[in-house]
């Protein structure tokens, strides 16, 4: 559930390890757990017609203990925990300027990411994402209203905290994209600046 996702990732950061990468449990069909997920009716994705989403970084069946799109969204909050401003500025005194600059991009990267996924789930209709979010929750009445659930404790039903994380992804994925234009726009004054000199 998404306490252990958040005991592996400190513990990534306790040992000052220099790069995470999460990975969701991804059934590949042929494999016995693929089987199994399709004989209990959990795949919400099927090799035959939807491949692509196959590569460790998306959701394709429905968990025990959370929702497919709870179990997305938690691999986007892992990723962001571990490449957070302040891990990066840690790491920049732990190995250096560049090193924390590096671990702060991949943040950023991480972060738009997670906006953009969310932006799909709520809004693009024919996207992988927004069959993944609107996909009932093959679990949701055993598990209704446990306290561990990110973003909707009760199934259905969206608390205050779950609409802040909401807005927090929405608002993280533009920050990002103006970071990443800013440095965008920078680089090519720098080079235009760079051959005015010359052409002079």
């Amino acid at each position: 559930g998404p306490a252990d996702i958040a005991r592996a990732v400190d513990f990534a950061k306790s040992i000052d390890a220099s790069k995470l990468q999460p990975a969701i449990l991804t059934p590949f069909p042929g494999t016995p757990v693929y089987k199994k997920l399709v004989e209990e009716g959990r795949m919400v994705f099927t090799g035959e017609r939807d491949w692509e989403q196959f590569d460790m970084m998306n959701a394709t069946f429905q968990p025990r203990h959370m929702s497919p799109w709870d179990l997305e969204m938690e691999f986007f909050r892992a990723a962001n925990s571990f490449y957070s401003r302040s891990e990066g500025l840690r790491q920049g005194r732990l190995f250096g300027a560049v090193f924390g600059a590096k671990r702060y991009a991949l943040g950023i990267c991480s972060r738009f990411g997670r906006g953009a996924v969310w932006l799909a789930g709520t809004f693009a209709k024919g996207s992988s994402y927004y069959r993944l979010k609107h996909t009932p929750w093959k679990y949701a009445d055993t598990e209704k209203c446990a306290p561990a659930l990110p973003l909707a404790p009760c199934p259905g039903a969206k608390d205050g905290a779950g609409i802040w994380e909401e807005k927090r992804a929405i608002v993280e994925s533009a920050v990002a994209f103006c970071l990443i234009v800013l440095s965008i726009v920078s680089k090519v004054r720098g080079k235009q600046h760079r051959t005015h000199k010359v052409a002079l």
